[in-house]
């Protein structure tokens, strides 16, 4: 991955160079994404969680989304109606937190969950109708990170402690993400960017480690197969602000 963000930057740098001659432009950009996966390895723990404790007064909800902030930082080489780009960045999804509460001898108590996702991303793309207010195009991501799941439980009277980390020793993101760009064009250095996305997310996950710690006396009642091959695979869609110079 150092490798390939070293490459980036190289690209970048040569471009600067001779950007004149190339007719090169360099933009940021900045904003929100938010990802639909198929979360169905954990859901089906939460699922567990809440079938097993028949004394929750509320239940822990599904993840059906992530969302979060990317940053992002790009060459374009303007081929007139036309346009390539090489682009690098970095994204932060959450799924919020998911929690239950309930009642246990007359005290009550809460747990709560949360999956955090962690990316650096590089890619291309080719936009047509460049030039113009609105231009657009297809492109490809290569996406490297983690994923990591936090949980905490306490009674709701008392100060909330510090998550703990119950993560598998697998948790790392790899993935390629055909991407579509709508790109609106304000003026010749502002503009926004919408693209949905597909997170094709290679790397299976083993998440009997958040079993049982979720679900620790029920946990080997259930068939491994439901619970190991976690993707967090899924359609999603970026907004971005773009700043060009």
């Amino acid at each position: 991955m150092k490798k390939i963000l070293l490459l980036f930057f190289i690209f970048l740098s040569l471009n600067s160079s001779f950007s004149q001659d190339i007719n090169t432009k360099f933009y940021i950009t900045g904003g929100y994404t938010f990802n639909f996966p198929n979360a169905s390895s954990v859901n089906f723990i939460i699922d567990r969680y809440n079938n097993t404790r028949n004394y929750l007064t509320k239940k822990m909800d599904n993840i059906n989304t992530l969302s979060g902030t990317d940053f992002s930082a790009g060459a374009i080489l303007d081929l007139d109606e036309s346009a390539m780009l090489i682009e690098g960045g970095v994204t932060f999804k959450n799924s919020g937190t998911k929690y239950a509460e309930g009642t246990v001898s007359g005290e009550n108590f809460r747990r709560d969950f949360k999956v955090y996702n962690f990316l650096v991303d590089i890619g291309f793309g080719y936009l047509f109708n460049y030039n113009k207010p609105l231009d657009y195009g297809i492109g490809m991501f290569v996406d490297f990170g983690s994923f990591t799941y936090d949980t905490r439980i306490y009674k709701t009277n008392e100060t909330p402690p510090d998550y703990t980390d119950i993560s598998p020793a697998n948790s790392s993101a790899l993935s390629f993400t055909p991407v579509a760009f709508l790109n609106i064009n304000l003026n010749d250095h502002f503009g926004i960017s919408v693209r949905p996305y597909y997170f094709a997310q290679i790397l299976s996950m083993d998440l009997t480690d958040v079993h049982t710690a979720l679900n620790p006396n029920t946990w080997q009642n259930d068939n491994a197969s439901e619970y190991n091959s976690e993707t967090f695979s899924g359609f999603g869609v970026d907004l971005k602000g773009v700043i060009s110079f």
